[in-house]
């Protein structure tokens, strides 16, 4: 539809669908009458994935359409190998101080290994099957991803560690997606990053609330901390220890849900990740 000043009817629908699908999952084209550069800067900002100067032909049309159907099927197909990419960024010692402390508690603590062994091999499933099942995932089946992680961790860490999550009670976490592998990335970080190198116990906090029509979830550790330039390099991509992880995270929380992620951290004061996605509901 035209956009005309004073009338911003049809940016108000754009941005009411963009509340609901994102650039990738639903492209949008604007139909205008004239290229004022404020007018395609407004265009954009609401959401639009492409424009077209009226009068145009059928044939722009359709060009236009499957240039957009193309764009949307490149965009997947590169988040598939991304999340393919993810999966192989398991790091290896990881593994190997997991099974070292599983084999440690098979001497002394059968009934431990046995759960510990179960909880890994839940956590290296989901992982491996992650591309298969699709982008997005249950909040549920993140949880409890992140449970299976969080146990396998505590074989080494002992009581220094302890987690939590606190789940509106209003979210129907069976039935709300996020994008996979949205959260373990950044329980890790907080564990690896801001609790390894403090002296006495840590904890993590995974917060989930309702804030309008958006999820807002906090991943928070009381550990080291950052400073105000290391917090700019992690959300740069150029930090030391950033990860594949992070960045992931970050890129998908954009791309596939139009949120926003923002990083709250100070030396000694530890380290508070929010993000905020649109409600999204569905099967897992």
């Amino acid at each position: 539809d035209d956009i005309i000043p004073g009338d911003m009817n049809s940016l108000e629908l754009l941005q009411q669908i963009r509340t609901q699908a994102s650039v990738m999952d639903l492209p949008i084209l604007m139909m205008i009458s004239s290229e004022y550069p404020r007018h395609i800067e407004m265009i954009f900002a609401a959401g639009a994935n492409d424009y077209l100067l009226k009068p145009f032909s059928k044939e722009t049309l359709m060009a236009r359409l499957n240039a957009a159907e193309q764009t949307k099927q490149s965009m997947q197909k590169a988040i598939e190998y991304e999340m393919a990419f993810l999966q192989t960024q398991i790091k290896p010692h990881f593994l190997y101080n997991a099974l070292s402390n599983i084999i440690a508690f098979c001497y002394t603590d059968g009934e431990r290994a046995a759960y510990l062994l179960t909880m890994l091999s839940s956590f290296l499933r989901y992982i491996f099957e992650t591309s298969r099942d699709g982008q997005f995932s249950t909040l549920q089946k993140e949880l409890e991803i992140i449970d299976a992680y969080v146990e396998v961790e505590k074989a080494r860490f002992g009581e220094r560690l302890t987690f939590a999550y606190d789940i509106d009670p209003s979210i129907a976490a069976e039935h709300v997606l996020i994008p996979s592998l949205l959260l373990q990335p950044l329980v890790e970080n907080a564990i690896r990053h801001g609790l390894f190198d403090k002296e006495g116990p840590g904890h993590v906090q995974v917060t989930v609330s309702l804030q309008g029509s958006c999820l807002n979830i906090r991943v928070a550790d009381d550990g080291v901390g950052m400073s105000a330039l290391q917090c700019a390099q992690l959300m740069g991509g150029t930090a030391a220890h950033a990860g594949i992880g992070f960045t992931n995270v970050r890129r998908r929380v954009h791309d596939l849900s139009q949120g926003s992620l923002e990083i709250d951290s100070s030396p000694g004061n530890g380290t508070t990740i929010q993000i905020m996605i649109p409600v999204k509901e569905g099967q897992g």
